[in-house]
């Protein structure tokens, strides 16, 4: 009988076992795969569909006729009239239609600050006929005691913050992401540049070299006035040193990033220990202005010889990648 109800137990108990902040967002994957908006719905949090739908409210006027005809909406007052979860659906049935069959998510693993989940993912597909890769949080907060995925705040009812930065051991991943936000705020592109690997500097530096020699002379004289600044020609680039070259790609990154966060700070939300000797941290970027007054964020690092460094992720690789296709 003691054996009997042992196997029960066993049997019974994952009706009763809690799902995980990852069963959750590996669930929701399937439905974008399967193309189920009603059932991908379920699996949000109801104040951040509601939430979806104030922002969408909140659409400058040139831009809602285009945001309404793309919804199937004939008119605002429609849009207004429509629950906040029917809006979601026929966004997500918009955003869906347009996924390729190859598309593939891939969890890497989860942190838990405070009564937040961060799960990072990986999504994968062939973009223009190139292999695209990004990663990417998603937050989740317990609603009724279950895990549902949280979409975006509506950053103007949040005022802009400012933490303490925060305190960091030293040679960590987590001290190498506050050198990094530092560098940025200040525009030191060269400093920013040095916290990359010197081999992933060089295989960037190769990629991109070769990507422009096929396209036409054209064609690389336009991405090179457009990207570069020192680097005038084919010859200069190659001729060049892959930090050098990288600078000049990152000038503009920087810019923008100094544009958003100026004065802005830095929080830490978790650290998940990946395959290969990676390492994802997650962080929370408080701005300070109301438009970019928070935005989570994954940063990539790798150790070598007891050092870490940022890894240039595939991401950055494709946006370029897709930039010199551009100038065919």
């Amino acid at each position: 009988m003691k054996n009997v109800c042992i196997v029960l137990l066993m049997l019974i108990a994952p009706l009763f076992a809690e799902e995980s902040a990852v069963d959750v967002v590996e669930a929701y994957f399937k439905t974008q795969k399967n193309k189920e908006a009603e059932k991908a719905v379920e699996l949000i949090h109801p104040d951040a569909i509601e939430n979806y739908k104030k922002v969408l409210l909140k659409v400058p006027a040139a831009q809602q006729g285009y945001m309404l005809q793309s919804f199937g909406f004939k008119d605002l007052e429609e849009f207004k009239k429509t629950s906040a979860k029917e809006v979601f659906i026929r966004t997500l049935k918009n955003v869906l239609a347009q996924l390729g069959p190859d598309i593939e998510f891939k969890t890497l693993g989860v942190t838990l600050k405070e009564d937040t989940a961060y799960v990072v993912y990986e999504t994968s597909m062939k973009l223009n006929g190139m292999d695209y890769y990004k990663l990417s949080p998603l937050s989740l907060q317990k609603h009724e005691g279950k895990w549902r995925i949280l979409l975006t705040k509506n950053v103007e009812d949040e005022a802009p913050k400012q933490v303490e930065a925060p305190k960091v051991e030293a040679n960590s991943p987590e001290q190498l992401v506050m050198s990094s936000f530092s560098a940025m705020q200040k525009g030191d592109v060269a400093a920013c540049v040095k916290l990359f690997h010197q081999k992933d500097l060089g295989d960037f530096y190769n990629n991109m070299v070769t990507e422009l020699k096929s396209i036409s002379a054209e064609g690389q004289n336009r991405f090179i006035s457009t990207f570069l600044k020192t680097i005038k020609s084919m010859k200069d680039l190659e001729s060049a040193s892959p930090e050098l070259f990288m600078e000049e790609i990152f000038t503009r990154v920087v810019a923008q990033f100094q544009q958003q966060y100026q004065g802005g700070s830095l929080q830490f939300l978790g650290r998940i220990e990946g395959k290969d000797g990676k390492v994802y941290i997650l962080y929370n970027i408080l701005g300070q202005t109301a438009m970019f007054a928070s935005r989570v964020e994954v940063d990539t690092l790798r150790s070598d010889n007891g050092k870490w460094y940022l890894a240039l992720d595939e991401e950055i690789l494709f946006a370029f990648k897709m930039s010199i296709n551009s100038f065919k």
